[in-house]
């Protein structure tokens, strides 16, 4: 039985041709009205229509390979057309009679034509277009490309132009060919995703480049560099096809290199460049020597060339005679070989293209194999009888002769391997990234590139600089790193001689390179401590930079960083840093600004120095605590001068209170009485006994009609006590040694003499103040302990006179029976015993087996300090560059032995530093800064509720540290795990990460069971959870964020779906219109993009429903739909059923608010579809679409963010800008 299934009727006559495609969803049809028109029959419309011919159009077929579409009509013509491209490509006259039919053969580059002239025409379209055409720079050629699929050479003189030869091997259009602008190739690109090389004598293919998914359509040569750019489908890509490193090897101060098919020797001590012998096998091309291996010991030297192809890798092995010059051919051995390098005087390694490494003699016969087990794809030099062999896990120290590995070290791809000249150090140089190791293959530091690493070498103090394609860079073994210049073109490190670097470029011709080794000596010098060229250079140098500063900063010596600064900003904050505050105030006078003043005040309060703390307040116009500062001092005379200035201000407030810090009662009642506050100022003025004030005050309130207030009799006066003495000097400090850049003069020192403020510098403004001197505290030693002990530490220590009214006066009757009782306290247990039963209190029993809670007598009398660790000052507390953290005589012992030690301070924890490190929410939480990370929330995320985060929060939190016990019976520890604990110094750790992307796929992979289970509300609760755990991650990679949007996309359509099932399983089915919202909703559920299994049950719900409301066409539109997703046998045969059903009947009796053509999304607070191009707002967080109108609520889906904030986005790596 036929079924109807679509009808189009877009022609404008008969339809006389059509066609459908084998591998795509569209047809083609031409009718009388001149026109071909291209379909989709899926989507069910017209794609779009050609035009060109001019009588009606009989016959239209598709092209099996190639998107053409061939057509025939009464204009007698046959035309073809580019369906991709929509425009004709071809029109083939010579019929004199309407052409009823044209076909396509089905292999070749043929055409058959059948007419009413009573002919059959065949035509050939092999030449149907010549795509691209190209002049040679020198000679009288010309290359060209067609759709024939051949690159063709042609000469030409002034008359004429004949075809030379073609080149066969693109298996589609030819889209564009060139000539290479330096040697005799030919470039072409073509349809086939392939790019190819051809050489121009032999007409053969070098090479090709193969792009999976895309087609090449244009190609362009770089007028001066070995670069070429080819575009395709999706964008260009620009490549080589010549490698352009030359191949060079260093020793000792001799450079070896290839260049121009000689064999050259440079000099590095006399630059004296000269050729030593010519290179009888060149290398092609395509196909440069790779690398070079010199063998001191025979004169001997390895050239290794490789190709993408095994079978075309070799190795050349040259023995230079030492009289030989640079026009003689040295003998030369050729072999095929991947890799070959020296591994002993008369022994070399090779390995070949089975991954086998055989060991050669001098005339390169074979004198044994390695067996390897593993492996093997490249080998380095590594020694005499060692080799670094790799593979896809890294790298393998292997010994030749004991046939072990001795170590390894995971690094990918690695490329090249240079050796310090001692060979304790190595550099892996991958493609992007930098790895130092040492003997053992121990990683030192690694360093990521976003350019290609391309060369380097070591210098005489262990520094390595190495080249990219536009630095000159360094690394240091212990983690450094930095720029040391920018370059134009890339050049290749020889070797490093002091402040002069020896490179090749890209000619292989020698170049020196000036540079300036300050910076990263400098460095090295602080790492290893070398404190007398860190003065030097200190003193003589030129280093400059925010970079320098920041190191210095990031290491711990603000001191050392201020010789460098000049901008005055930061030369303030490295001065409050370090502790100096007259450079702090000179710079803060330089700057003028508030919030300069107000960093200057606060720390000159902490250091004591209320001279600068005044002119602070002063320049900020702080007056209220500028008043509060001269009240502590005792400097009444300017508390009587503030006093004055806040009258004349009228600040009826700072007026009042200056007053009362004076003590000045009659001017606290003018105050009030002028704001006012009558009752106020009569109670003042009575309180303090000003009665003649007092009564007319009482009078005026009287014959205002307000109460009189009453006077307490036990009023205590507001009246401040007098000072003793009025503080001239600054907060006496501890005494510090000057350090050596302050004798230098590099540095000014923290307190210059005769600043009006006390003579100790004020380098140790945070020790602790040295109180052993103070006759006071020596005399009531026993009333200050009893201070600061509680009840339970008094009573023990007392216990010797037995101390019982420190119980009973504090109520504690029974426990003063008991302890007199069981201490036999007989006289004193019966009074207090009398005392319990005149109260009716009950007598507690005593225990004849009580233990008496008496200490035991001290063994010996402590006359001096507990005895400490010695602990050696180390080389920058004694020269000064770090402050020492216990000063002579600071809070311990005067004698001189006892100098020698000192009590460390309890430092910040690292969670301190945490949330400057960093402006990720996850490293905020970490640290517990929960305020700076819900600001982060809001302004990355627009997050307005809190209270959803708690847990998520606390559990970071507590994730971002680990306790544990270092002995029996002590108090707990906390360790702070770290992510990056390998580069981590001081201050600039940051916490280990507490979610990941893989725990939080496996939790949804539990939401994913508990939709199929049909647990919508557990699995809502959980998709939450994720959602608000996002926030939390930090990622490395861009990838890593893209996984993390996805991940947030993901929760947001499952939780969209799932909210909209469960408030339509909430709405009762009783009216129709319920009914037809019903099934609304349920067709807006399939909609979703949820995972295949989810739509077959969503579709599947749909299909049920509407089959009983009678929806039969969107039944049946929903059936196909299921049918797509491939389900199970069984459901598939049940759903098939069903739209057979469905289309006997294929209308819908009830019109729904659901257009399934139309593309659109579900408002997630009331369900409605938002179709496209509809105004709409969205969560800036879990980025839900909402009706305009909803702006300024919180969001349905996620519930923490505002709908239509304005945010910067989701921030979880560094990456992200």
């Amino acid at each position: 039985m036929c079924v109807l299934l679509d009808k189009f009727d877009e022609h404008d006559g008969p339809v006389r041709g059509i066609c459908f495609h084998q591998d795509q969803p569209i047809f083609v049809s031409g009718g009388d009205d001149y026109k071909i028109k291209v379909w989709n029959y899926k989507q069910r419309r017209c794609i779009f229509t050609l035009l060109g011919h001019l009588d009606y159009i009989r016959s239209t077929f598709f092209h099996h390979k190639y998107p053409w579409i061939i057509s025939s009509s009464d204009d007698q013509t046959v035309r073809i057309w580019n369906w991709q491209s929509r425009n004709s490509i071809a029109i083939l006259t010579g019929h004199n009679h309407y052409v009823m039919c044209a076909q396509f053969h089905p292999s070749d580059d043929l055409v058959a034509s059948a007419s009413l002239d009573q002919t059959v025409r065949i035509w050939d379209i092999s030449g149907l277009r010549v795509n691209w055409v190209a002049f040679h720079h020198t000679m009288p050629i010309l290359v060209s490309g067609s759709d024939d699929r051949q690159v063709k050479m042609w000469r030409y003189n002034e008359s004429k132009a004949w075809e030379v030869d073609s080149c066969r091997g693109h298996y589609n259009n030819v889209s564009s060919v060139l000539f290479h602008p330096n040697a005799e190739l030919i470039l072409s690109n073509s349809e086939d995703k392939s790019i190819r090389v051809w050489d121009m004598q032999k007409r053969t293919s070098l090479h090709v480049f193969r792009h999976e998914n895309e087609r090449f359509w244009v190609l362009s040569a770089h007028p001066n560099l070995n670069m070429f750019a080819a575009g395709h489908d999706n964008g260009m890509i620009v490549f080589k096809i010549q490698r352009e490193r030359p191949a060079y090897c260093i020793n000792e101060n001799l450079a070896f290199y290839v260049k121009d098919k000689q064999l050259r020797r440079l000099d590095l001590t006399t630059n004296k460049d000269q050729a030593m012998c010519k290179l009888r096998a060149a290398a092609a091309f395509m196909q440069p020597y790779y690398a070079l291996s010199y063998n001191p010991a025979e004169n001997a030297f390895l050239l290794t060339s490789r190709s993408h192809n095994k079978e075309q890798c070799f190795y050349d092995i040259y023995r230079v005679p030492k009289d030989a010059d640079g026009n003689t051919e040295a003998p030369v051995n050729r072999s095929p070989g991947i890799a070959a390098v020296w591994v002993a005087r008369n022994r070399y390694a090779v390995l070949d293209k089975n991954q086998q490494i055989s060991l050669r003699d001098l005339s390169n016969k074979e004198v044994r194999k390695v067996e390897m087990n593993i492996p093997v794809d490249d080998l380095f030099y590594a020694g005499t009888g060692v080799l670094l062999l790799r593979n896809d896990e890294g790298l393998q120290l292997f010994d030749v002769q004991q046939k072990r590995v001795m170590a390894h070290v995971k690094a990918s791809k690695v490329r090249y391997v240079i050796w310090s000249k001692n060979m304790e150090y190595a550099a892996l140089l991958s493609k992007h990234t930098l790895t130092l190791i040492n003997r053992k293959l121990e990683v030192l530091c690694t360093q990521q590139e976003s350019t290609r690493v391309k060369s380097g070498a070591w210098d005489e103090d262990g520094i390595f600089l190495y080249t990219t394609s536009n630095h000159i860079k360094y690394a240091l073994t212990a983690g450094d790193c930095g720029i040391v210049r920018t370059l134009d073109l890339p050049l290749y490190i020889l070797a490093v001689r002091g402040t002069v670097l020896y490179c090749l470029n890209r000619e292989a011709t020698p170049v020196e390179v000036p540079i300036d080794p300050t910076e990263y000596r400098f460095k090295l010098a602080l790492i290893n401590r070398r404190i007398d060229e860190v003065l030097n250079m200190v003193k003589n140098s030129t280093l400059v930079g925010q970079s320098i500063i920041s190191y210095l900063e990031k290491k711990g010596y603000p001191e050392i960083a201020l010789h460098f600064v000049k901008d005055e900003r930061t030369r303030f904050g490295l001065a409050l840093e370090c502790g100096n505050l007259d450079v702090a105030l000179e710079a803060a006078k330089i700057c003028d600004d508030k919030a300069v003043w107000e960093a200057l005040g606060e720390a000159a309060l902490i250091q004591g120095n209320h001279q600068v703390v005044e002119m602070a307040y002063q320049r900020t116009k702080n007056f209220e605590k500028l008043s509060f500062l001269y009240l502590v001092t005792g400097n009444t005379e300017k508390l009587s001068k503030m006093m004055k200035i806040a009258q004349m201000r009228n600040d009826a407030h700072g007026h009042y209170q200056t007053a009362l810090y004076l003590g000045d009662i009659e001017e606290r009642i003018k105050v009030l009485k002028g704001v006012g506050q009558t009752s106020l100022a009569y109670l003042t003025a009575a309180t303090h006994g000003y009665e003649e004030e007092a009564d007319i005050l009482k009078s005026e309130l009287e014959s205002k009609g307000q109460p009189i207030p009453p006077i307490d009799p036990n009023a205590k006066l507001l009246v401040p006590p007098p000072p003793i003495c009025k503080l001239e000097e600054n907060w006496p400090l501890l005494s510090t040694a000057r350090g050596p850049f302050e004798l230098l003069g590099l540095v000014p020192p923290s307190k210059a003499p005769g600043a009006g403020v006390s003579q100790k510098p004020a380098a140790a403004a945070f020790a602790v103040a040295d109180d052993a001197d103070d006759p006071d505290l020596e005399e009531n030693g026993t009333a200050f302990v009893s201070k600061r002990m509680d009840l339970v530490t008094h009573v023990i220590f007392q216990f010797k006179q037995f101390n019982f009214t420190v119980l009973k006066g504090v109520g504690q009757t029974s426990l003063a029976y008991l302890t007199a009782a069981t201490h036999g306290y007989e006289e004193e247990a019966d009074m207090l015993k009398s005392e319990l039963e005149s109260k009716g209190q009950p007598i507690p029993p005593i225990d004849p087996n009580a233990k008496l809670l008496v200490p035991p007598p001290p063994i010996c009398k402590l006359e001096e300090n507990w005895p400490l660790l010695s602990t050696a000052r180390g080389p920058f507390e004694l020269l000064g560059l770090v402050p020492p953290s216990k000063a002579p005589g600071a809070g311990v012992s005067q004698k001189p032995a006892a100098a020698a030690f000192a009590v460390a301070d309890d430092a910040d924890p690292p969670t301190t530093h945490w949330p400057a490190n960093s402006r990720l929410v996850a490293d905020h939480v970490a640290a517990g800064s929960f305020e700076s990370a819900l600001r982060l929330l809001h302004d990355q995320l627009g997050v307005v509720s809190r209270e959803p985060f708690k847990e998520i929060f606390m559990s970071t939190y507590a994730s971002s540290r680990v306790s544990f016990s270092a002995l029996p019976n002590t108090k707990v520890l906390f360790g702070y795990p770290l992510r990056n604990w390998q580069e981590a110094s001081g201050k600039s750790g940051l916490p280990a990460v507490a979610v990941t992307l893989a725990d939080l796929a496996s939790k949804l992979q539990g939401c994913y069971h508990l939709t199929t289970a049909g647990k919508f509300a557990d699995a809502i609760e959980k998709l939450r959870k994720i959602l608000l755990s996002v926030p939390m991650l930090v990622v490395n990679s861009k990838q890593e964020v893209a996984e993390a949007e996805q991940l947030v996309e993901i929760c947001r359509n499952y939780l969209v779906g799932l909210l909209m099932e469960c408030a339509r399983k909430e709405i009762p089915k009783t009216s129709p219109a319920e009914l037809k919202r019903n099934a609304e909703m349920l067709a807006y559920f399939t909609h979703s993009e949820l995972q295949p299994i989810h739509r077959i049950l969503t579709l599947r719900t749909a299909i049920n429903a509407f089959f009983k409301l009678k929806q039969m066409r969107t039944c049946a539109s929903m059936c196909k739909r299921l049918l797509e997703l491939g389900p199970k046998p069984d459901v598939a045969a049940q759903i098939r059923k069903v739209l057979a059903a469905a289309e006997q009947d294929n209308k819908d009796p009830n019109q729904l608010a659901y257009d399934e053509h139309n593309p659109f999304v579900v408002c997630s607070r009331n369900f409605v579809p938002l179709y496209r191009g509809k105004p709409q707002c969205r969560c800036p967080f879990c980025g839900a679409s909402f009706s305009v109108g909803l702006e300024g609520t919180v969001c349905d889906v996620c519930q923490v963010a505002e709908i239509g904030k304005d945010v910067i986005g989701l921030r979880i790596s560094t990456l992200q800008k």
